[in-house]
């Protein structure tokens, strides 16, 4: 991964469904129809709906009323005194699933009678946390709400359904961490690919960019080199593991020294450090159980 063969990458949308999405997206903030966008936390959802407001205000001149409920919970009226006194306003909304139910049944009113009728150059986005979803259905009027949405909403993967695009966020993060630390790293090795795309990242693009500009602080060099990275780096928490009564403690050893193999790109020092065993003892238990260390 060089920085040499970076190119813009302001809006990275590689993968083919990001980027069928990415097109819907800008070819809807053409219309003045409402715009939702859901997601995990860091997958992007704020970006998109700056870019498309970019879209349709060539110039910065707008007004942007921010309702965000895990601010302030009596929104409705102050936004709607800000919609009327201007021209040209973003509504954006913001942790509705937190709104007063009074609150939202205000919104739920405004929007049946303005409804595909909403002042020119006035644009509303509603920007969902994929955990919302179901705080929103405990309340009728909330999901009353969520419902009047549907035929608008737009879903933003997480960053382990989007590998293709992985080195395009990784160089967009070294050229900013570069900028921010003083750095003047240009690359990482080619195992990192590897590294980065098997990696749980919990919280998406902010933990990714987290771990770039901890590499850079940490990298004396212009060149990170992979084998030179200390084992805390690869320490990871996953979600997924899955535990089935009945199943031969033998059986997980196998997939965790494998998966921790792989993981490490079949670095058997870092994945002996990860497993808390000795390299001896790791080196034992790979010809057991005729594991291939390079696979």
């Amino acid at each position: 991964m060089s920085k040499k063969n970076n190119k813009d990458t302001n809006w990275i949308s590689l993968s083919p469904d990001v980027k069928k999405l990415r097109d819907r997206w800008l070819e809807m903030s053409k219309t003045n129809l409402p715009m939702v966008i859901l997601g995990d936390t860091g997958t992007g959802k704020s970006f998109w709906i700056e870019q498309s407001i970019r879209e349709r205000f060539q110039a910065d001149r707008y007004k942007l009323i921010k309702v965000d409920y895990s601010q302030k919970k009596d929104l409705f009226d102050i936004s709607i005194n800000l919609l009327s006194k201007n021209k040209q306003v973003v509504i954006w909304w913001e942790n509705l699933s937190e709104a007063p139910i009074e609150e939202v049944r205000l919104w739920l009113q405004w929007w049946k009678d303005t409804k595909y009728s909403l002042p020119e150059d006035s644009y509303l986005y509603w920007e969902i946390n994929s955990v919302e979803i179901e705080q929103l259905k405990e309340s009728k009027i909330h999901l009353e709400l969520f419902e009047q949405f549907i035929a608008f909403q737009f879903y933003l993967s997480p960053l382990h359904r989007r590998v293709s695009d992985l080195p395009y966020f990784v160089l967009q993060f070294l050229s900013h961490a570069n900028a921010d630390l003083k750095k003047s790293v240009i690359s990482f090795d080619e195992q990192f690919h590897h590294f980065f795309s098997k990696r749980h990242f919990k919280h998406n693009l902010h933990e990714l960019k987290d771990l770039v500009y901890s590499l850079v602080a940490y990298s004396p060099k212009k060149n990170i080199k992979f084998a030179n990275i200390p084992v805390h780096f690869f320490e990871n928490v996953s979600e997924d593991l899955q535990i089935k009564p009945g199943v031969k403690l033998e059986v997980y050893e196998k997939e965790i020294i494998k998966a921790n193999l792989k993981y490490s790109n079949g670095n058997r020092v870092k994945t002996a450090k990860l497993l808390g065993i000795s390299e001896r003892n790791l080196y034992r238990k790979i010809k057991d159980y005729e594991l291939d260390a390079t696979e």
